[in-house]
């Protein structure tokens, strides 16, 4: 670097300085859940957070108008805090107590796709903490095995983010996701016993008593029992 520049990389180290004091530990809970969320892809032409320990949080909105327009904020929303800038590609660069107001306000943009999103991540870390999670080897590589206590510390890790998730999706749409799964859950218990009581009629030679009741259901007895067999 040219002396005659020092002043002002010097500067620009300190603006970058006073933009991240604040910065989370990349364990933080709110920053788990800001990057679970960002993870999804679902809105990087308007915005993305930063990862790595230099940028840890910032965010980088490349499309103030309609990230605004989607949040129902004004613009100047995304520049309240003053150690907000305008980089030399044209986008807001903003600290981390504005990328997790931001952050809490997109999560209810895709409020039911988000917590019915947070509920497979549970199945599948409940699934990794019985059994363990294997990563196939290629070639002759051999695959690896991570063992269910790995994946189960893991999870105390990630799990406090998922469920902030939720919170930031609102409890209206967290209690829907519930009933909705008690629901199925109901749905799953009568088709069992219908399946069950057409079975014995037909045993019991009453076939026509069979055939109209799953007329009256609705469905095949043999799609029920396929879709049955799909959620044990």
């Amino acid at each position: 670097m040219p002396w005659h520049k020092k002043d002002a990389w010097l500067a620009d180290q300190q603006r970058w300085n006073d933009l991240t004091r604040d910065s989370p530990d990349d364990h933080d809970p709110e920053f788990l859940a800001v990057c679970t969320l960002f993870d999804e892809q679902w809105w990087t032409d308007l915005a993305t957070v930063g990862y790595n320990a230099r940028e840890c949080g910032i965010l980088y909105i490349h499309d103030a108008p309609a990230l605004a327009e989607l949040l129902d904020v004004p613009e100047t929303f995304f520049s309240a805090d003053a150690r907000a800038f305008t980089d030399a590609e044209g986008a807001v660069v903003a600290p981390w107590p504005t990328t997790l107001a931001v952050t809490r306000l997109l999560a209810k943009t895709r409020a039911d796709q988000l917590v019915a999103l947070m509920a497979e991540k549970d199945q599948q870390a409940h699934h990794e903490a019985t059994y363990g999670q294997y990563y196939p080897g290629r070639g002759k590589n051999p695959g690896t095995h991570i063992s269910p206590e790995t994946c189960a510390e893991v999870d105390r890790i990630y799990r406090p983010a998922r469920d902030l998730l939720r919170q930031w999706c609102g409890a209206e749409t967290a209690e829907r996701l519930d009933e909705l799964q008690a629901l199925r859950t109901e749905v799953v218990r009568i088709g069992k016993l219908m399946e069950a009581a057409i079975t014995c009629l037909r045993q019991a030679g009453q076939t026509a008593a069979a055939s109209r009741f799953e007329r009256e259901l609705g469905i095949p007895l043999e799609t029920l029992r396929h879709t049955l067999s799909g959620r044990d």
